[in-house]
């Protein structure tokens, strides 16, 4: 179909259109209204064959609803059959047609999600190993302001503190 853009030719999750740049997305197009039902068919013109058991001749004017018309008769009654079906196959034409600009538009919103889902795919890498290195600095920055060193300073100072406090004792 000439309006459809090509599709990507790749496999697995969206092929080369999902690396990192950024493809133009278009918003999803509306679907298009269904078409008017059509007209119901006139009803049939002739008569069903009801009541006919297997053991009856198909000849007998009394069953056959053909039994006694004319050759123009006849080809009227084809005529008027032929328009029927014709309606009928213009019917499942119509649906046919239908679903088709329907799958169409369903095979053009895949692609967009595809590429999306690519997207999104590259931005969780990235979120994801910018959260591990964050983790690991964090980790670092634990490491390295670990309470020990703090209470070495803390017990360096109080003992020099209680030196002090001795010395202005002893010391007038």
């Amino acid at each position: 179909h000439p309006e459809n853009p090509p599709r990507s030719g790749g496999g697995g999750r969206g092929g080369a259109a999902l690396g990192g740049g950024s493809p133009q997305t278009r918003p999803p197009r509306p679907l298009p209204p269904p078409p008017p039902p059509p007209d119901p068919p006139p009803p049939p013109t002739h008569k069903p064959m009801a009541g006919r058991s297997w053991g009856s001749n198909p000849n007998d004017e009394e069953d056959d609803p053909l039994a006694g018309m004319n050759t123009d008769q006849l080809l009227d009654h084809r005529q008027q059959a032929l328009k029927e079906q014709d309606l009928g196959l213009d019917m499942i034409l119509s649906s046919v047609q239908r679903q088709k600009e329907i799958a169409g538009q369903i095979g053009e919103e895949t692609d967009t999600h595809i590429q999306l889902l690519g997207q999104l795919d590259s931005k969780v890498d990235d979120s994801s190993y910018r959260v591990k290195a964050a983790t690991s600095h964090v980790a670092d920055v634990e490491e390295a302001s670990s309470t020990k060193k703090y209470w070495i300073a803390i017990g360096i100072l109080a003992a020099l503190f209680v030196v002090i406090i001795l010395l202005a004792i002893y010391l007038p």
